[in-house]
């Protein structure tokens, strides 16, 4: 079967554009032809559609080419199912979604809708939305149509799109590829020792540098345990190589400040290391990985860090607490309850630090941090590996044949004038 997969940007260092990229791989190991069509932020994309770029800021007057071009794309490649990441959910671009529906509702295929992200988690987002974007959101984004199978990345965007839409979706979590082979030639105590830290124990952040991933709190933890044992702690930022600068700058420099205030050594990698390194080579640096995140739509991150056997400093997000945690793994935590403080960093009770580096030690001193390792990789591999994605991608491509071939969805009276029988949001 010819796939295509439609996103405002692929290759890049994005959850989503990460997660295409599995996918691809994923189906293309399956048999499948795999069209990737993206906008202008873009790493290897088959087709780009310049209008399909994420706007600065939302306008709804704008003409955009993208139906025109996507005809263009389905005449020459006969595309057999459109997989569609996150333009008929984010809400950023509303134009780009219209014109892709629009496009669907022509073509009378199956389709598959991928949202990793809704409008109204953006708080910003909607409380600034006049009267007629709202309106223009609720005809357009999230659209119900038989053609449509949805699928969302986490339970609680599954029972949100059910309380506002009525829109029953599949949950596909993200995935890690657990085969993966690693760097065999690189040696963590010779980087170690480029960068001074030979003595060190060594704290790992490897997220981009925006406020919702909470790195402060990582801060805090390496500064407590650096005071309980007397030595060393270096928090290390370690992102993919296209990310040498910050995303956030103002936020990067509030970290700079808050470091030095606690007297922990704070290194950002991309800024140090060239192209001989790998990002993989990032988590065999660490002693413990920091995953502080306020909010994630799953866990990229946390993954790879059970990859490496790692122990994990997790601040308990949502998702974390809904998807995650039941599954039974060992983390080290920092509970779920986070306040504003004065310099306008995030922070967590000092009781709360504490217990983290409690538990850290005790796992140390007790022989246990391979152990859960060892417990949580067992755990992702059950249940986020490349295995279960198959199987969810096998799903969806048997409801599409089942759909291409019913005479239901031919003869089925839609169109793009219909809207949802009962909208919340």
């Amino acid at each position: 079967m010819k796939i295509g997969i439609l996103h405002h940007r692929v290759g890049k260092t994005d959850g989503v554009s990460l997660e295409i990229a599995k996918r691809q791989r994923l189906l293309e190991k399956m048999g499948h032809q795999v069209v990737l069509v993206s906008g202008p932020l873009q790493q290897g994309a088959d087709y780009v559609i310049p209008d399909l770029q994420i706007p600065p800021s939302i306008s709804l007057t704008p003409k955009v080419k993208i139906k025109r071009q996507l005809w263009q794309i389905q005449r020459q490649e006969k595309i057999e199912l459109w997989f569609i990441h996150n333009i008929l959910s984010l809400g950023r671009h509303p134009l780009a979604a219209k014109e892709v529906v629009e496009f669907l509702d022509r073509l009378r295929q199956p389709a598959v809708a991928v949202h990793h992200d809704f409008y109204w988690e953006r708080k910003d987002l909607v409380s600034s939305a006049g009267r007629q974007l709202k309106q223009f959101w609720r005809k357009w984004q999230l659209p119900r149509r038989p053609y449509l199978q949805q699928v969302v990345i986490n339970t609680l965007a599954a029972n949100e799109l059910w309380r506002r839409r009525r829109i029953h979706s599949l949950i596909f979590p993200d995935v890690f590829d657990f085969q993966m082979v690693v760097n065999p030639s690189f040696t963590p105590r010779s980087l170690r020792r480029r960068l001074g830290l030979d003595e060190a124990v060594v704290v790992l952040q490897t997220t981009r540098v925006v406020p919702r991933k909470g790195i402060e709190l990582g801060l805090s933890f390496a500064a407590a345990l650096q005071q309980r044992l007397g030595k060393r702690v270096a928090f290390l930022i370690g992102n993919y190589l296209d990310e040498a600068v910050p995303q956030s700058p103002g936020y990067y420099r509030k970290l700079i400040k808050y470091a030095r205030v606690l007297g922990v050594e704070m290194l950002y990698l991309p800024r140090i290391l060239g192209s001989d390194f790998s990002f993989w080579d990032n988590y065999r640096l660490a002693d413990i990985i920091s995953y502080p995140s306020l909010w994630e739509g799953y866990g990229n991150q946390f993954l790879e860090a059970v990859f490496f056997k790692k122990p994990i400093l997790v601040f308990e997000y949502p998702v974390f607490k809904a998807d995650i945690k039941p599954k039974g793994y060992e983390v080290i935590s920092l509970g779920s309850r986070s306040r504003v403080s004065e310099n306008g960093l995030r922070e967590v009770s000092p009781r709360r630090i504490k217990h983290a580096v409690d538990i850290y030690l005790s796992w140390q001193r007790k022989g246990k941090l391979k152990r859960v390792g060892e417990k949580n990789l067992k755990i992702a591999q059950k249940h986020n590996s490349l295995t279960a994605l198959r199987a969810h991608l096998e799903a969806v491509i048997r409801q599409a044949d089942y759909l291409r071939r019913s005479f239901w969805l031919n003869s089925f009276p839609f169109s793009s004038e219909r809207r949802p029988s009962r909208c919340l949001g």
